[in-house]
């Protein structure tokens, strides 16, 4: 097994208080742990002894990380991070989302650099819609609400001249 093969089921994230970085994953449908420093993976662990559909255990993979890492760190820092990796990892394997590798999105980026300009630019939409109402039926809205309001307004002017007449 190779880790060309590794399928990311949670982010990157960074262990407090140290430069790693940590993500889960799987290869071949065993969970795997990856420790990272930069851009580098340092090691990868592969637990053969769950399925896909277990996670494996919070503490040995605390205890991977711990033996894997040359520092004296903290475990309570990693259990922190270890707890949020497996709530990610959760969510995603119930939607069944694999989150991209570094791989693929730098190559969509590639992709998207080679495409030409008139090639991104979209037809302009003649009909459109504001919060789903079609322009033409919301300048007809708009254009009704601003008679009724001028028309209001001329009724105002018009009692408040008679109210001033009659004052003097």
């Amino acid at each position: 097994m190779t880790f060309e093969e590794f399928k990311p089921f949670s982010n990157i994230y960074g262990i407090s208080g140290t430069s790693y970085l940590i993500q889960l994953g799987m290869i071949k449908n065993r969970w795997t742990v990856v420790l990272l420093k930069a851009k580098n993976v340092l090691d990868f662990y592969i637990f053969k002894d769950s399925d896909k559909d277990n996670l494996p255990v919070r503490n040995r993979i605390i205890n991977w990380i711990l033996k894997a890492i040359p520092l004296d760190i903290s475990p309570q820092h990693v259990n922190r991070t270890v707890q949020i990796l497996l709530k990610e990892c959760k969510e995603n394997k119930e939607k069944r989302k694999e989150i991209a590798s570094r791989e693929d999105c730098i190559q969509a980026k590639e992709m998207l650099k080679k495409i030409e300009v008139p090639k991104l630019s979209r037809p302009m939409n003649q009909g459109g819609l504001i919060e789903g109402i079609p322009y033409q039926m919301m300048a007809e809205k708009s254009r009704t609400i601003l008679t009724e309001t001028i028309e209001n307004l001329e009724r105002i002017i018009m009692v408040l001249k008679n109210l001033v007449q009659k004052k003097f």
